[in-house]
């Protein structure tokens, strides 16, 4: 060998012996030919322990062997391994670690070069995480509970307190109040039901929101409900103002459209579109009643229900605008 190559042969020797990560070389047999000292401290061996070993029997369980082997194959047939897993070290311990794997030719042989890097304390920090995530997710679901238990309370105290004003304008607004309560309250309900507390599927939510709110008028005029949803999720944030917007207008068919009717119909149609690039929410809202009297809408309405909806829209950054032929039809556009 000429004086370039033993110096060569001495830099790689350097690089393999000094490297932070542990490194293996095996034969086709999966047998340890060698390994730099980072391979002897993480595992424990001594060079003399680990050279001409088994390397599976040398660094996994009985349990882990199954998976081991399995990689080994992969990289004794030419494949190449990255994988997450655990390793068992001579004291016993078992550590988690990162391990890559790839074959190499050489002079007509296949040898694998293996890289082990210990990643227990990453692992550590990301059961860390997740454990602290967990405990965000129960607080926030028994914070959604205790809301919705205060909420039911409220509901009921208005609800009481409209009965004993029977007949007075004062039970209508009271009566307003406790729907509007009841909306929140079913979001509440669901989130916390739900897998994720910031955000719900709107097939999730609208039926049985329309469902709370109709079973509060069950003694005025039969109501049929025709709804069209696009499987999509929207942030507790939307569902919000969305669920009390639905409220409105529920009300507001039930109090008026029908009120010279047998019977009603609303549909309501909730689907994505993109304009200039942003992903909308489209909300259309009908009913086959009698139609808006001329000049009523978000701003210019005797009642105060045209108008939190107006508001509720400007929360959302959306648009809206009244189609009144044939009954009425609301359209809404906001941003998902």
């Amino acid at each position: 060998m000429s004086a370039n190559g033993h110096i060569e042969q001495e830099h790689f020797e350097h690089l393999f012996q000094s490297s932070p990560v542990a490194v293996v070389v095996l034969d086709g047999q999966d047998r340890v030919v060698d390994c730099n000292l980072e391979f002897t401290r993480l595992f424990g061996y001594t060079m003399h322990e680990t050279v001409g070993c088994y390397l599976n029997e040398l660094i996994s369980s009985p349990e882990m062997m199954a998976e081991a082997s399995a990689l080994s194959q992969v990289t004794l047939s030419g494949g190449r391994v990255d994988k997450e897993t655990k390793r068992r070290r001579k004291d016993g311990t078992v550590i988690d670690v990162a391990i890559t794997g790839a074959p190499r030719e050489i002079g007509g042989h296949t040898y694998v070069y293996g890289i082990y890097q210990d990643i227990t304390e990453k692992k550590r920090a990301e059961e860390q995480v997740a454990a602290l995530l967990r405990e965000k997710e129960m607080l926030l679901k028994e914070t959604h509970h205790r809301v919705k238990n205060n909420m039911s309370v409220i509901s009921s105290l208005l609800g009481m307190q409209a009965s004993l004003h029977e007949g007075s304008r004062c039970e209508h607004v009271l009566q307003d109040a406790a729907a509007r309560v009841q909306s929140m309250l079913v979001l509440y309900d669901k989130l916390y039901q739900a897998e994720s507390t910031e955000k719900l599927g709107i097939r999730d939510y609208l039926p049985a929101l329309m469902d709370e709110i109709l079973s509060l008028f069950r003694d005025t005029v039969p109501v049929q409900t025709n709804l069209e949803l696009e499987n999509f999720e929207l942030s507790s944030r939307s569902l919000m103002p969305l669920g009390i917007i639905i409220n409105e207008l529920i009300t507001n068919s039930i109090k008026y459209a029908f009120k010279w009717r047998n019977d009603g119909r609303i549909s309501v149609s909730v689907q994505l579109h993109r304009e200039a690039g942003q992903d909308m929410v489209h909300l259309v809202y009908e009913d086959n009643g009698s139609g808006l009297p001329a000049g009523v809408g978000f701003h210019s309405s005797s009642g105060f229900g045209l108008e939190l909806v107006g508001m509720l829209v400007e929360q959302l950054s959306g648009t809206a605008h009244i189609e009144s032929e044939n009954g009425t039809r609301f359209v809404f556009n906001f941003p998902l």
